[in-house]
């Protein structure tokens, strides 16, 4: 009687959904970025933006907080950051990326060698099944390098990325 009781309360809890696992977010997601300026010294100049191939490693999720190790340029300097949940949202959620993190990259810009240090200001990242949206803005200030020298620039610098789960959907 004992045995048909608690079988008859596992068919139920089962057929009923009980005790869904959340969706896990940890793993490495990678996809199509963009990087766009705004110089604003030494004059004012809006950059055209360039496009990349990006890389999010989601390293932690405590169940508040989600680090994230970010690759700008696939296998190219990493920046770590966190971001905060308001509220658990199930397989779709948005959080909003913890002001002032820095983040450092040398790269090529139109061709030119960059080494680029940026304060974040303000981000988004958005989990989605099997998907990874990140957007980052804040200051910036670089040292471009070019035949004339080197001359060092600041501004606003935007980031978006667009990435995929490698190896799967969950």
């Amino acid at each position: 009687m004992t045995r048909s009781i608690l079988s008859l309360a596992l068919l139920l809890t089962l057929g009923c959904g009980g005790a869904q696992a959340a969706p896990t977010r940890a793993g490495e997601y990678a996809g199509p970025n963009q990087l766009e300026f705004l110089v604003t010294a030494p004059v004012q100049r809006q950059m055209p933006p360039e496009r990349h191939n990006g890389v999010a490693r989601v390293t932690g999720d405590d169940g508040q907080v989600v680090t994230l190790e970010l690759e700008m340029f696939e296998g190219g300097d990493t920046c770590a950051v966190t971001a905060t949940r308001a509220a658990p949202s199930g397989e779709r959620e948005t959080l909003t990326v913890n002001a002032g993190h820095e983040c450092s990259s040398r790269f090529a810009y139109e061709g030119s060698p960059v080494a680029a240090t940026v304060l974040i200001e303000q981000g988004t990242v958005r989990f989605g099944p099997g998907t990874l949206e990140v957007e980052l803005s804040g200051e910036f200030v670089a040292e471009v390098a070019s035949a004339s020298g080197t001359s060092e620039v600041e501004g606003i610098a935007r980031w978006q990325l667009d990435a995929r789960r490698r190896g799967g959907t969950r």
